[in-house]
């Protein structure tokens, strides 16, 4: 008797449905982040992104220039991250959400030497990137491997 093997990919329900939830609750973090306070009262739709990479923590009216746009840009592609079933868009988004952060955070403690000075908007943004990222690795499609015996009908053909 031979066994015959199916390969099926497989999704669980509650999987799937932490993604949505966790990618969903993540980009959220990151767009509501974008109108918050990210230091020193200067909301972060008005903060240059050059805090990123240096200590110029000034505004700018350019909002495309802004670490708001950056993180609202960010919080899309999570959602985007949704339409694959791998969900790496999602995991690169929230990783580099988490990045940014982390950019800003280097820069306030140059200037300041404390993490105190950074408001809230940095640390949504911190906990969006990091759901974000967990949304990205849950509802994967899992391969499971199947058997079942056959019947060989060749060998009962007998005239």
């Amino acid at each position: 008797m031979a066994t015959q093997h199916a390969v099926v990919t497989t999704r669980s329900t509650t999987g799937l449905a932490g993604r949505v939830l966790f990618t969903l609750l993540g980009a959220a973090g990151l767009v509501v982040a974008a109108f918050l306070q990210w230091w020193q009262d200067t909301a972060g739709t008005d903060l240059t992104i050059e805090s990123l990479y240096q200590m110029t923590f000034s505004g700018t009216d350019d909002f495309v220039q802004t670490v708001g746009f950056a993180s609202i840009v960010l919080g899309l592609a999570a959602l985007l991250g949704l339409a694959a079933s791998t969900g790496w868009l999602t995991r690169l988004a929230g990783a580099l959400g988490i990045a940014m952060v982390v950019l800003f955070g280097i820069q306030v403690y140059r200037d300041t030497s404390a993490l105190d000075a950074i408001d809230v908007g940095a640390w949504l943004a911190l906990a969006g990137g990091v759901v974000a990222l967990l949304g990205g690795f849950l509802g994967r499609p899992v391969p499971v491997v199947t058997s079942r015996p056959v019947t060989d009908t060749a060998d009962d053909d007998t005239y």
